[in-house]
């Protein structure tokens, strides 16, 4: 039978954490926590059965993903900088990394593989271009991926992997 995978997302101050439905054509749903932090998650993205998106529950926005068909949380950045708007398309994942400490540039990483790498180095945003009240955006289908990105004017930028 066919599924239409729906993410709900509810982030409050009296309930936090991230929810997943799964509604079938008939109308039957199965609606569960995918994850028990009580710190914010926002920012969820879907590609079949992995939902990802940015949690701050060590201090710092980190990348995590759930995987629907085995309901196991995985982690997938690490680093003491923060990581914000994660995209994913089959077994890549980008995100916007500022382990740089100077800009926020492009990492990607493939699900299958440990470690995540630069991919786009310096997207022109500093600091204040993410923590502020803009939400930028980063997308990915196939191997193209295209960003906002600051050079002397907004632009959407686009690389292919």
């Amino acid at each position: 039978m066919k599924r239409v995978l729906v993410l709900l997302l509810v982030v409050g101050i009296f309930i936090s954490g991230a929810f997943a439905a799964v509604v079938s054509l008939t109308g039957n749903t199965c609606e569960f926590r995918i994850t028990e932090e009580r710190n914010n998650q926002y920012h969820p993205k879907i590609y079949k059965n992995i939902v990802v998106w940015h949690d701050n529950r060590h201090g710092n926005w980190n990348i995590y993903g759930y995987d629907l068909s085995i309901r196991k949380e995985f982690q997938i950045t690490t680093d003491k900088s923060d990581q914000l708007f994660p995209a994913i398309y089959e077994d890549m994942v980008v995100w916007y990394d500022y382990r740089s400490g100077r800009y926020w540039d492009i990492f990607r990483k493939n699900l299958s593989k440990e470690e995540g790498e630069l991919f786009i180095k310096g997207t022109g945003l500093w600091d204040e271009d993410l923590y502020g009240v803009r939400e930028l955006y980063v997308a990915i289908y196939g191997n193209i991926v295209v960003w906002e990105g600051w050079y002397h004017k907004w632009d959407i930028p686009v690389q292919l992997t």
